[in-house]
């Protein structure tokens, strides 16, 4: 049965994640370095309703990404 983890920094989110699902908007998820959370997760995939993530760095480095009203980007 899948688990739902709420983490105290977006860092220590991403450990051994298979997908990281980013619920607010705040600055200091806006300015994370996907490659230290590319490095940190399982799997590559991003779901970010607001748009937050840089999604073409995040496609660069290999990221399935979410986004409310968009297709899926990989």
């Amino acid at each position: 049965r899948g688990r739902v983890t709420i983490a105290q920094d977006p860092m220590s989110a991403c450990a051994a994640a298979d997908a990281l699902l980013v619920m607010t908007p705040w600055p200091e998820f806006r300015e994370v370095a996907l490659d230290r959370v590319a490095s940190a997760m399982r799997c590559r995939t991003l779901i970010d309703p607001n748009g937050v993530l840089d999604v073409a760095r995040a496609s660069a480095l290999g990221f399935t990404y979410y986004r409310l009203g968009a297709p899926p980007l990989d």
